[in-house]
């Protein structure tokens, strides 16, 4: 049923289900009419809203529908959150309430093989299994630096350890882990060839304007290199001026126009 909704959402002229997982689905709520389709998946602390329509209007009537049902009014206090509105919809989901929770812009690295990075004065190196919940406490530690980031379970990151052609980098200060760098290379298929995915970039607070992420960006970029990746990518918060700042140094570029914008809509 559930892959039968996704495949007719995706049949609408906007949708939001470009890199949803069919066994992450688990619907609380689903509305489906001819102009538009709708479902609400429940979470620990908020609900997720997914959704597909040919037009704002249809969106913006079924917004009505979801935010007005017996289902979602009994879920208070939890939020209602959306990843992936179009940049032509944010002012219809203003309408119903919703504001602007983070816009993730993409950036990119196209010479990756043709930079020379200087060997980090920090110490680096990969992560071990019996680290999970060090690197898992130092993503919390970092929760809302940036809009939309609210850390890592150890579980996510002993799953990311363990994934094919992913990595996680750490610094050590003193024997202490103080930064996490979690890369994966995709892309094999592609004809200018795989691709470095820096996914994320963190550094304990008590411990960062020292060069730590500086130095844990360089390591995972030179690890992509290593992995004969010719491109790297990662996603930034168009309000995470600092980050943005790091990997424009690094050589990554602005994707031009709006980014991911996410929303949240809050009783």
């Amino acid at each position: 049923m559930i892959k039968d909704l996704v495949i007719q959402a995706k049949n609408f002229s906007y949708h939001c289900f470009e890199y949803i997982e069919l066994e992450e689905l688990h619907p609380l709520l689903i509305i489906d009419e001819k102009e538009y389709l709708l479902f609400v998946q429940p979470e620990k602390h908020r609900l997720n809203l997914y959704w597909g329509a040919d037009s704002s209007r249809a969106v913006g009537e079924g917004l009505t529908k979801v935010i007005t049902h017996p289902v979602i009014q009994a879920e208070k206090p939890k939020p209602l959150y959306i990843e992936f509105v179009p940049c032509e919809f944010p002012a219809v989901f203003e309408e119903a309430g919703f504001v602007i929770d983070s816009e993730f812009c993409d950036y990119w690295l196209t010479n990756l093989p043709q930079i020379h990075f200087a060997e980090p004065d920090n110490k680096i190196r990969r992560m071990e299994e019996n680290e999970y919940s060090q690197v898992g406490a130092i993503t919390r530690k970092c929760r809302e630096f940036s809009r939309g980031f609210h850390g890592e379970t150890d579980e996510y990151v002993k799953e990311w350890f363990n994934t094919e052609n992913s990595q996680i980098l750490i610094a050590e200060v003193d024997d202490k882990v103080v930064g996490a760098c979690f890369m994966n290379l995709y892309g094999f298929d592609s004809l200018n060839g795989p691709i470095a995915w820096l996914r994320e970039l963190a550094v304990d607070p008590d411990y960062q304007s020292k060069g730590i992420g500086r130095a844990l960006a360089i390591t995972g970029l030179k690890w992509g290199q290593g992995m004969q990746a010719q491109k790297s990518f990662l996603s930034c918060d168009v309000e995470n001026y600092r980050a943005s700042r790091l990997y424009e140094t690094l050589g990554y570029q602005k994707k031009a126009g709006r980014g991911q914008i996410n929303m949240l809509k809050t009783w």
